[in-house]
């Protein structure tokens, strides 16, 4: 487990990643720092999410062009605003092919101040 990741896992009692034998399925991710502190700008968020992802790619061997499909849910009044967003950063982390996406608007996350979560899935063998 990446070490970055083990206060939540420790306070929510959930794998960051569960391996299967061909998959790695990724949980929903937020962009929040160890104290669970959410930053202000949106697109910090989102890359702090994507970065979290990524350490859970990288314990498992893979990097984020194993990724076949992402699921985000964002708490937000402007959701294409957001999608933008999401899209600037997401092209910072993945590059063509693109993978399938799911984009939900959702009323909450657990995290009050947060307004992103990220679910992946990677294919690993």
């Amino acid at each position: 487990m990446p070490e970055p990741l083990r206060p939540a896992y420790d306070v929510f009692g959930f794998a960051p990643g569960i391996r299967t034998e061909n998959d790695l399925v990724i949980s929903g991710m937020i962009g929040a720092d160890a104290n669970l502190a959410i930053p202000e700008a949106l697109d910090e968020e989102v890359r702090a999410a994507f970065g979290a992802i990524g350490l859970v790619l990288e314990e498992a061997g893979a990097r984020f062009s194993n990724v076949i499909s992402l699921r985000s849910f964002h708490v937000s009044d402007t959701l294409q605003n957001d999608a933008n967003v999401f899209l600037k950063v997401k092209g910072e982390f993945m590059d063509e092919p693109h993978c399938a996406w799911t984009m939900a608007g959702v009323s909450s996350l657990l995290i009050p101040a947060a307004r992103v979560e990220i679910e992946a899935v990677a294919r690993l063998g």
